[in-house]
C-alpha cells in the first residue's frame, strides 16, 4: 500500500531499511512521523503525522535554499 512507501519495509529487497535508510540524525523526526503516518497509534495519528510532516519538510527545503 501506498502508506508504507517511504517506510524501512517498503522494498527490504531492494533497499534494505527503506528509502530513508539513511537519514541524517539531525532529521530523525522525519521517520518517527513516516512510521505514525504507516502505522498511525490511534485514529487521527496519521493525518496529524501527515500534516507535521509536510511542515517538517517544508522547513528543511527553506533551510536548504529551496522554495515551497
Amino acid at each position: 500500500m501506498l502508506q508504507h512507501l517511504l517506510g524501512p519495509l517498503a522494498a527490504p529487497d531492494i533497499v534494505p531499511g527503506g528509502l530513508l535508510h539513511d537519514t541524517p540524525p539531525a532529521h530523525a523526526k522525519v521517520l518517527e512521523l513516516v512510521q505514525e503516518c504507516s502505522e498511525p497509534m490511534n485514529s487521527s495519528g496519521r493525518f496529524r503525522a501527515a500534516q507535521d510532516l509536510m511542515a517538517l519538510l517544508a522547513k528543511v527545503l527553506r533551510q536548504h535554499s529551496f522554495s515551497v
